[in-house]
């Protein structure tokens, strides 16, 4: 990427894996409040979180232990998860930010033509409190959450690009790339499932934190 050409650019970062690690602060919170609504801590053990949204893995858990699924019940531990993801993100031994990610964000906010937002499948109670305590949460100019859609990857390009828009000018939705890390590990996909919302953008290509960090030093 030539950063010389100053070409308005948008970083999209997903929070767990790429950000930080929790340390297991997540499911432990996910398990608590599937006890308390359900009395199955172990509602999720039979899958992985990776790549769903917040709101796809409640509804998951929900079908396993067969409860009847309605959106009350998913609002009702979601609302559980963000109290005991509270105190379990405090107490966390096995917290960290990944090596590199203050590095890539003070960057990234260094070029005035770059934007840096969220994509990620947490909602935005639970992104807030992951990334608040290790300093970076204030970073983010917008994002797309996981109470957005129940399709991480729809939800990407809604609204959110919108926001980032109206900070940043009409100019960036015209002319700017899309660069996204930790998404998704194939860009045409990411392609094809946000080309009828971002069917302006010209460049959209999948990375790194630590790519991002090197092009923007």
């Amino acid at each position: 990427m030539n950063t010389t050409s100053q070409r308005p650019t948008v970083f999209l970062f997903d929070i767990d894996g790429t950000l930080l690690l929790t340390g297991g602060a997540g499911r432990r919170a996910i398990e608590a409040a599937f006890a308390l609504h359900t009395g199955r801590a172990d509602a999720c053990s039979g899958f992985s979180f990776g790549g769903m949204t917040d709101r796809a893995i409640v509804r998951a858990g929900l079908l396993a232990v067969g409860a009847a699924v309605t959106d009350a019940l998913i609002d009702a531990v979601i609302a559980s998860y963000l109290t005991h993801l509270g105190s379990e993100i405090g107490q966390s031994a096995g917290y960290k930010v990944m090596p590199g990610v203050h590095e890539t964000i003070a960057a990234l906010r260094g070029h005035a033509h770059c934007a840096i937002g969220l994509g990620t499948g947490n909602v935005r109670g639970g992104a807030q409190i992951k990334l608040r305590r290790g300093e970076l949460w204030e970073h983010f100019d917008f994002g797309g959450f996981g109470c957005d859609d129940e399709d991480r990857t729809q939800k990407v390009g809604c609204r959110h690009w919108n926001r980032c828009v109206t900070m940043r000018s009409g100019q960036l939705l015209r002319s700017a790339a899309l660069w996204i890390s930790g998404l998704a590990t194939n860009a045409r996909i990411v392609r094809r499932r946000m080309a009828w919302s971002l069917r302006s953008i010209p460049e959209i290509s999948v990375m790194r934190s630590s790519r991002a960090r090197n092009e923007f030093r």
